[in-house]
Order: C-alpha cells, then sequence, then structure tokens
C-alpha cells in the first residue's frame, strides 16, 4: 500500500512539473483594440496571448507587409469556446477568414499578398467568453526576407526609392548599397520592439556627399546627420518602441557607382530606477524623440468655432472700430478668428537686400516631369497653364506684404481683445505640382517671421494667442497632380507633400495646431475616377493620416445650389470621418486623429429685405444652418461670411452673431 501511494505522489509531482514547465503565457491586455482604428500593431512572427472578456468585445491587430509575402496566421481557442478570425487588406476589404466550429484551430494561409497594411479580427461566434486566453500566431513569409541578414543587401533594394517602397531590414545590421542615379533615394525601414538607443553610421563613397534622415512611422523627421563628404552619424536615446524609416539621399543630388556602408545598432535603453512617475513606472526620456504626431486637437479644451476675416490687396481692411464693435460692442458671439488670404497668387519674396525674388520661375516650370501629375493630365499644356498663371500674377503680392497685413490685424485683434485665438493663413497656390517650391520662404517669413515680430511686441502673445495655421490651397486638383491612395505617407503627391512638411513644423517646432478647410465639391459616382473626386482625396487625408488637427469642410452649397452636399458633409461631421456620395468610409476606415467639421457659408447676397432674386441664397443658408447648428461641441466650424465690407452688412452680421450664439 505504501508503495502505491508513494508511486502515485511521484506520479502528481511529475505531472505537476511538466504542466509548469509547458505553462501558457500569461494574457497581455491590448486594449482598446476593439475597432480597425484602434487596432494593435504586430509584427512578423508575432506570438498574441490575449482574452475576449464580454459579449461585445472583439480584437484587432494589425501588420504590414513590405513587398509580396505569403501569411500563415493560426487562432487556438480557450478549451470549451469558438471564436473566429478574419482579415481585411487596409481598405477594410475583407480577404479571408476561418470559421472552424467548435475548439478546431482556425488557420489562414495565404500567398503572394501584397505591399500594405492588413488587420485581423478576433471575436466570439457565439458571443461567449471567458478568462481563459486565446492564442494568435502571425507569421510572414516576406519575400525579402532573405536580405536582411546582417551580411549585407548588396543590391537587393533597387525598389526601394520612396518611403512606401522602404526594405525592411534588421535594427542590428550592417550591409553595402548604392545610390547610382541622379535625384536618387534610399529608403530603410525596421523596427523597435522595446524603448531602445540606436546608433546609425554611414560611410559614403569616396568623394562622394551623401547624408541621411530618420523618420518615425508618421513620416517626421526624427534626426539627420549632413557632414560634408565624410562619415555621417545619428545617435538616439529612448527612442519609443515603432517602425521607423531610414533615407539615404545625395546632397545636392550626389552619386556613385560606389557603395555606401549602412550600419544600425540598437540596444533595450537602461531606464534609472528613480526616473519614475507618480505611479512608480519608469518614465521615458523622449524630449530628443520626435514622435508621431499627436494632432494637438486631441488635447486642447476647446475646438475651433471660428470667424474667417479676410485680408489682401484690393480689400476693405478690418478698422479698429471693427474689432472694438465685433468683440466688444454688439459682439460677433466668438473670439476664435482665421486671418484669410483672398485667393490672390502669392508667388515672390524679399531677400535680405530688399530684392523682390521669384518662388516658381520659368525656368522651374520647364522643368516639371511627367511624374509630378496626374495620368489624365497633359504635361505641356500644363506648362503652358503655369506659365500663363506666371505672367498674370503681380509680384507685388509678396509673402512679405500678406505677412505685414496678418500680422497688423492680428495684433490690433489682440490689443482689442486678449482672449481672442487667431489661425493664420499660409496662402493657397495654383502651381500645384510645384507646392513645394514654397515650403521654406512660408517657413521663413510667415511661420518664423511672424513669431520673432510678435515676439518683439510681447512673447505672450505667440504663446496665448496663436492657434496655428491654416492650410489655404482647397484641393488636389486631379488633372495637374498625382494621388496614389496606396502610399498613405503623402500619397506620391506634391500638395501632400507640402502639407507634411508644414504639419512637421507647426507640430514638433512651434507646438501649434494646423487646420485645412478643401472644398468637397460633388462627390463622383464612377469608379474609374473615384481617386481622382476632391471628396475622396479629402477623406483619405482626413481618414488615414494626421496632417491636421481640424478639416472642416466647406459644402460650397451655398453658392451653387447644384452641389446639393448638405447631406454628406454633415454626415462626415457627426461621424467624425470623411464620407462619400455612397456615405462609405473614404479609404475604407479612419485611424486618424483628426477632427472632422463643416463650414458654414454666407455673403452680401442673403438679404432678408431684398426681392426674390435672394430668395434661393437664404433658403440654402437656412438649410447650413439646420444642418450644422445641431453638431456637437467637439465639431471644429468655420464661417465664411465674404469680406469686410459683406461681413458688416446687417443681414449678414446678425445670421453670424445667432450661429455663434446658438452653438456655445
Amino acid at each position: 500500500m505504501k508503495k502505491i501511494v508513494l508511486n502515485l505522489f511521484f506520479l502528481i509531482s511529475i505531472i505537476m512539473l511538466v504542466s509548469q514547465a509547458f505553462a501558457a503565457e500569461p494574457a497581455i491586455d491590448y486594449e482598446p483594440n476593439n475597432s480597425p482604428d484602434t487596432s494593435y500593431e504586430v509584427y512578423n512572427n508575432s506570438e498574441v496571448v490575449s482574452t475576449i472578456s464580454s459579449k461585445s468585445d472583439v480584437d484587432y491587430y494589425k501588420f504590414y507587409i513590405n513587398g509580396i509575402a505569403d501569411i500563415n496566421i493560426s487562432l487556438t481557442s480557450p478549451q470549451g469556446l469558438d471564436y473566429d478570425i478574419k482579415m481585411y487588406n487596409e481598405n477594410y476589404k475583407e480577404v479571408a477568414g476561418s470559421k472552424l466550429p467548435g475548439e478546431n484551430v482556425d488557420l489562414i494561409n495565404k500567398s503572394s499578398l501584397s505591399e500594405g497594411m492588413y488587420s485581423i479580427k478576433v471575436y466570439s461566434f457565439k458571443k461567449t467568453y471567458s478568462d481563459a486566453p486565446y492564442n494568435l500566431s502571425i507569421k510572414i513569409n516576406d519575400s525579402n526576407a532573405a536580405s536582411k541578414s546582417n551580411t549585407g543587401i548588396s543590391e537587393a533594394n533597387n525598389i526601394n526609392t520612396t518611403m512606401a517602397n522602404a526594405l525592411e531590414v534588421n535594427n542590428n545590421t550592417s550591409f553595402k548599397a548604392k545610390v547610382s542615379r541622379l535625384n536618387e533615394n534610399r529608403y530603410y525601414k525596421f523596427v523597435l520592439g522595446n524603448v531602445s538607443d540606436l546608433d546609425i553610421s554611414m560611410i559614403p563613397p569616396k568623394s562622394t556627399d551623401l547624408d541621411i534622415k530618420l523618420y518615425n512611422a508618421c513620416g517626421l523627421e526624427a534626426g539627420s546627420s549632413t557632414n560634408k563628404d565624410g562619415v555621417e552619424a545619428i545617435s538616439k536615446r529612448k527612442l519609443l518602441p515603432g517602425t521607423y524609416y531610414l533615407k539615404v539621399y545625395g546632397h545636392n543630388y550626389a552619386f556613385s557607382s560606389e557603395t555606401f556602408i549602412l550600419s544600425l545598432k540598437s540596444a533595450k535603453s537602461a531606464l534609472k530606477p528613480n526616473n519614475t512617475g507618480v505611479d512608480g513606472k519608469d518614465i521615458v526620456d523622449d524630449s530628443s524623440v520626435i514622435k508621431e504626431s499627436t494632432p494637438i486637437s486631441q488635447t486642447s479644451k476647446n475646438v475651433p468655432k471660428a470667424l474667417l476675416l479676410y485680408v489682401g490687396q484690393d480689400l476693405p481692411p478690418f478698422t479698429d472700430e471693427d474689432l472694438k464693435k465685433m468683440l466688444i460692442d454688439d459682439p460677433v458671439n466668438t473670439k476664435e478668428f482665421f486671418i484669410v488670404d483672398n485667393g490672390a497668387q502669392y508667388n515672390t519674396y524679399m531677400d535680405s537686400f530688399g530684392e523682390i525674388l521669384d518662388i516658381v520661375t520659368p525656368s522651374k516650370i520647364d522643368a516639371l516631369t511627367k511624374d509630378k501629375i496626374d495620368s489624365t493630365g497633359i504635361l505641356d499644356s500644363i506648362k503652358e497653364d503655369y506659365k500663363k498663371l506666371y505672367n498674370k500674377i503681380n509680384r507685388n503680392n509678396s509673402l512679405d506684404y500678406f505677412s505685414n497685413e496678418v500680422f497688423d490685424l492680428a495684433l490690433r485683434l489682440i490689443k482689442t481683445d486678449p482672449g481672442v485665438k487667431i489661425t493664420i493663413a499660409i496662402p493657397g497656390t495654383e502651381f500645384h505640382a510645384l507646392s513645394e517650391e514654397f515650403i521654406e520662404p512660408v517657413k521663413n517669413i510667415l511661420i518664423k517671421g511672424i513669431k520673432e515680430r510678435l515676439d518683439q511686441e510681447n512673447p505672450e502673445y505667440w504663446k496665448n494667442n496663436i492657434r496655428g495655421y491654416y492650410f489655404s490651397t482647397e484641393g488636389l486638383p486631379y488633372y495637374y497632380t498625382w494621388f496614389n491612395p496606396d502610399k498613405t505617407i503623402d500619397f506620391s503627391n506634391s500638395i501632400v507633400k507640402t502639407m507634411l512638411s508644414f504639419s512637421n513644423e507647426i507640430h514638433q517646432v512651434y507646438n501649434k495646431e494646423f487646420s485645412w478647410i478643401p472644398y468637397y465639391g460633388n462627390s463622383l459616382k464612377s469608379k474609374e475616377y473615384y481617386n481622382k473626386d476632391q471628396a475622396v482625396r479629402i477623406g483619405y487625408i482626413a481618414n488615414r493620416t494626421n496632417l491636421f488637427d481640424y478639416i472642416i469642410i466647406q459644402p460650397s452649397y451655398y453658392f451653387k445650389a447644384d452641389q446639393k452636399n448638405i447631406p454628406f458633409v454633415q454626415n462626415s461631421s457627426k461621424s467624425n470621418m470623411v464620407l462619400d456620395i455612397n456615405n462609405d468610409i473614404v479609404g475604407g476606415i479612419k485611424n486618424s486623429k483628426t477632427l472632422v467639421g463643416a463650414e458654414m457659408e454666407i455673403d452680401a447676397r442673403y438679404n432678408t429685405m431684398g426681392d426674390n432674386v435672394y430668395k434661393g441664397y437664404q433658403e440654402r443658408y437656412s438649410e447650413y444652418v439646420k444642418a450644422f447648428s445641431s453638431l456637437n461641441k467637439e465639431t471644429p466650424v468655420a464661417f465664411y461670411a465674404g469680406t469686410r465690407d459683406e461681413f458688416f452688412t446687417e443681414d449678414v452680421y446678425e445670421a453670424v452673431k445667432s450661429f455663434f450664439r446658438s452653438i456655445k
């Protein structure tokens, strides 16, 4: 009997030891990840252990495929439960799924998946749930995998000339590659799984000046090295986990048939024991890191409910008496203002010697290439259009002149009421495909320059009264600009690249907000032209990027009675995502933090005492009021009321006052 008891005790002990050795990994809470826009990002060869914790709980995970790849996904449900999986592409179209009954292991095996972002949904078939975890395995057999070893990349990287086509590499590696053509860039992508210290070095070919830049997952610059004819190095401490991009490029278009040597070394950061917050958790010192841009609107207490004030040549100016009426004597019921250009083309600026210089020149127009424009565009015709535009522009309409107008009105607004909040326009340009030419002059004159002038008056003015900047170009015209919806960093579009540069500057350098008031138009029904339509292009930017804190859609229905788009603008504003004519989410999903709102529109033709010729304007304006006065307090609103003289027409002024009162 003793022998049996001893053997039984020995057997139980062995079972306990084995069960401990093979105990399941503890479940990790990845919440919030119960919607596509809050998907938790996973990587190749990921093993996820988590739970379905309620009847309504579902879990979403996302991953990126670089190039062409095969994928194997498996889901093991907890004992006695039936969990299933679905897989979607970046347009949120289902591409695969598995709904095997009971405790069968659900499998998804897909071959030759194209490049892009994919998401996985884990859900309970019968709405049952448990504290017991499920196991999700994701394995990506990347066709580029052979080139990711530490031994080198050689010439396998012959397609990685854009950020969208960045070649994935190890975060600890060294390899050789080339920048072998004029104006060629090389992009590489890597992932940091922990808070990490990172050292990057690049040895260029002899007598060739190559430089490097580091970007985070949002495309924001996080570091650079621009030594002349020498070793380039970027060192970062306590970089946050996530995806990063590295760009190797020639200074002044330098290139060589010889190879450069690129090295990456990363290590998990050692956080100091005393570097803790009030909850006892480690604090990451990320002051030197430009993180993925979180629009400031997400931390602002109030979204803008703003009135547009127009300045420019040939426009009646706002007097001190006007400002006193608006803010003190007969308040218009808002202290938020956008100082806006009047659509004039500002193509010049003054150098330090007072000489007027062109921004876009005839030679730059001649140098325009086909890759900048849409497939429907005719290059020679576009060049001809741009030259006609260049010849008719008033060269005295300089950025310096506009800056003076903005500064003057902003200063007088602040001195009239210190509580005002001001957003400043970056003037639009009709040189669509050459938009990037305006980046540096605008940064120097309208952003840096206005800040310096306000600081001379009182540093508190910039800090307390300037809310941010507004991008005046109202759309992305398909004839003049190329737009690739699959390249969600900048959509291969000149205007979006310009937006991105300003967004980085305004958010990261100056900690201000960035807004856009694009024209919605009538969404086209033709599938062939879907990605060329204004509403669709606006939607991709609003729904898929964090370029802007606020995108406020202008219907133009007040001016164009045939554009019956108020319902679509209203629905977009209420749902905080841009919808197309079918009320579908443009881009298939909204994963940005941008807030979407609506623009009110009125002018002097709103005349309640006039004859019937104005009746249509009155009726259309009433539709705006009905649609947009009920928007919630977290929805941004802008109000177009024409020029100074139109705005101070009695009926218009009272209508504006009434609307702002109704949404307080």
